[in-house]
């Protein structure tokens, strides 16, 4: 079995890539309040934008759900072919690959906070609130990242808590994995399900705690990506319904993972409540992502699509992409006192992103996959398994 598969890791830098276009939009309050606040009100243009096909462009939301998914294919793919678990080579390699170039985020986010002085503009809620103080704990609790809110440095770290508790986790993850062998469509679909319904379940039940919520939230998500890994063999043979249609597949999943936002904008303009269309809508924009990654293991032209030489440069460096580009852009939104979005800020946003991403790489994430190497040579020498160094 190949270790990496090209077109999940472009599809990784797809997603990243969208992130960065979301955050980059954020900054106006118009984007903003279309993401958070009071639609209804938006020129036709942002409208247009949030609430059809177009908020492919920006659903960051959505794209963190597919690194979500695709971390748990990834770490929990090698497992499924005989590999044993050795969690003494394990752990300190995982954590090494995520913590260092954390780290090295905190200090680049600290030093751009340093370098541009932020104050309260005309921006979004989303951009006045990095100009909030921040304190050295603030750095230090984004590097436990494990629980709570990161503060006005980056927020988009969040997301790595769950990447973390899900890399902690990954023994009890094989075990579900080795055993739902059978069952693999069930365990997505429970996955799924419990993505949905338990926050609101939880909060029905007067269970308030964020971490909580979050976890019966995010987590399941990575089991999806489980659930795909188990059904890989079955989604690339010669009978895999996903081969009838391909195109007309793709264009379904897209159109439910962003499945959300048209029906806000139904809700929103009393046809309905958005308490009552968010579960439903999360169950249509999950599948979608399963069904988005599925196809871009088994549809020849989205794999070829996703495997090109610049799809591959990107996912490499999707995880700096990734961890660099809210300071970037929070600060040219401050140095440039925006209070709305021109399209030129999108352009200059991303290719700022881009090329820190790259340095970012060279600087920091390559040097240390490189420690990673060396450390797993001598357990190559001596029979030792190679535990996988991606990060979805």
């Amino acid at each position: 079995m190949k270790e990496r598969v090209d077109a999940l890791d472009g599809l990784r830098g797809v997603a990243a890539l969208v992130v960065v276009v979301h955050h980059c939009l954020l900054v106006g309050p118009s984007f903003y309040d279309s993401y958070a606040a009071e639609p209804g009100r938006q020129p036709a243009t942002v409208a247009v934008l949030a609430y059809t096909p177009l908020h492919l462009l920006w659903a960051g939301p959505e794209a963190v759900w597919i690194f979500f998914a695709l971390s748990g294919f990834v770490l929990v793919r090698p497992y499924l072919s005989g590999r044993a678990f050795d969690a003494r080579e394990y752990y300190p390699r995982r954590l090494l690959r995520l913590y260092v170039p954390l780290a090295g985020a905190v200090v680049f986010a600290a030093m751009l906070r340093l370098v541009v002085h932020r104050r309260v503009s005309g921006g979004s809620i989303w951009l006045n609130g990095h100009a909030a103080p921040s304190s050295l704990h603030d750095a230090l609790w984004s590097l436990a990242a494990l629980r709570g809110s990161f503060g006005p440095l980056n927020t988009v770290w969040w997301t790595l808590q769950w990447e973390i508790w899900f890399s902690l986790l990954l023994p009890l993850f094989i075990w579900v994995a080795l055993r739902s062998r059978r069952h693999a469509y069930l365990l997505v679909g429970a996955a799924v399900a419990l993505s949905a319904f338990g926050p609101p379940l939880c909060r029905a039940l007067h269970v308030d705690s964020r971490q909580v919520i979050g976890a019966v939230s995010f987590l399941p998500i990575f089991v999806i990506g489980v659930g795909l890994a188990i059904l890989e063999p079955a989604l690339r043979g010669p009978t895999s319904k996903l081969r009838v249609a391909p195109g007309l597949l793709c264009l379904v999943s897209l159109v439910l993972i962003i499945s959300y936002w048209p029906a806000e904008w139904v809700a929103l303009h009393g046809m309905g409540h958005v308490s009552r269309v968010g579960p439903v809508t999360r169950v249509f924009g999950l599948v979608g992502v399963a069904l988005l990654i599925a196809l871009a293991l088994v549809n020849p032209v989205l794999s070829r699509g996703l495997s090109r030489p610049g799809m591959r440069w990107l996912g490499s460096r999707s995880f700096s992409l990734y961890l660099v580009h809210e300071p970037i852009i929070v600060t040219l939104a401050f140095v440039w006192r925006l209070a709305s979005v021109p399209a030129w800020f999108v352009v200059v946003g991303v290719t700022c992103s881009l090329v820190a991403a790259e340095g970012f790489f060279r600087a920091v994430e390559r040097p240390t996959l490189l420690l990673l190497r060396r450390i797993r040579q001598p357990r190559l020498q001596t029979g030792g398994s190679r535990a996988p160094d991606s990060v979805a």
